[in-house]
């Protein structure tokens, strides 16, 4: 069962899609977090079949103006990541009082996660794809070339399925914090030896926003407690464009989460 609405968490109402597949409340609940221009849509069917074929309970909602929840209303800053994890995240699940959190986060989310996981021991797994733990060089072209896109082909209206008229301010937030000379030494990397849980670490071979020693510090930072997996012929998105594979390697991983 699928039930999607507006909640008041913290001080905003944010949309939330949920999967209600199991009663027992000691199973874990799936909780995806979307990338810096995503949404609960853009995350397509993937988080209902891993729901789905794992029989558990899911969770996915939409940031703080994203897609259908409420507009942004101040400008970001280095904290802003922080906020999400410590401040809505932490709010969405008290609101819905889930015990025993899986946070599959991509990008943004993945960086969310990892900032949840590291102030929060109660955080059952953490499944990251493409997330960032500094900033680096080499995403900066990637960054540019949306921006160009953004300005000169359908990407803008492409989003604004998704966003609404919320689309630029958001583009924007992400181009620009991300480019911006005094957000260049923001970093996570003394958060990562604090996680107790277990993490997948997933990240494209042709990533256009990441070297693939990105993927490697972070698995350095945690230690023992995660496993790091390059997918080739993949990008920025591997549940979309590695679906099958990722999705395997997702179901294995909360299989043994939940043998342990």
């Amino acid at each position: 069962m699928k039930n999607n609405g507006l909640y008041p968490i913290q001080d905003k109402n944010l949309w939330v899609a949920q999967w209600h597949l199991n009663d027992n409340s000691l199973a874990p609940t799936l909780i995806f977090l979307h990338e810096a221009l995503g949404s609960v849509s853009l995350w397509k069917d993937f988080p209902e079949r891993l729901c789905q074929r794992l029989g558990l309970n899911g969770l996915c909602y939409d940031r703080q103006g994203h897609g259908l929840s409420d507009p942004m209303d101040k400008k970001r800053d280095k904290l802003y990541l922080h906020e999400e994890a410590l401040g809505y995240l932490r709010g969405v699940i008290d609101y819905f009082d889930i015990q025993h959190p899986i946070l599959i986060g991509h990008s943004d989310g993945g960086s969310i996660a990892l900032i949840y996981a590291a102030h929060f021991p109660h955080t059952k797994g953490v499944i990251t794809e493409a997330a960032h733990i500094y900033v680096e060089p080499a995403g900066r072209p990637g960054i540019q070339t949306a921006m160009q896109q953004f300005k000169t082909t359908s990407l803008r209206e492409k989003l604004q399925k998704y966003h609404g008229d919320k689309t630029e301010a958001l583009f924007y937030a992400w181009a620009a914090t991300w480019t911006d000379p005094s957000f260049a030494d923001w970093e996570i990397t003394g958060l990562l030896p604090r996680i107790e849980a277990p993490c997948l670490l997933l990240q494209g071979a042709e990533d256009q926003y990441a070297s693939q020693q990105h993927l490697f510090d972070i698995a350095k930072g945690i230690g023992a407690k995660a496993q790091a997996v390059l997918l080739e012929n993949c990008g920025h998105t591997p549940h979309l464009q590695t679906q099958e594979e990722t999705l395997d390697l997702m179901a294995d991983f909360i299989v043994m989460l939940n043998k342990g």
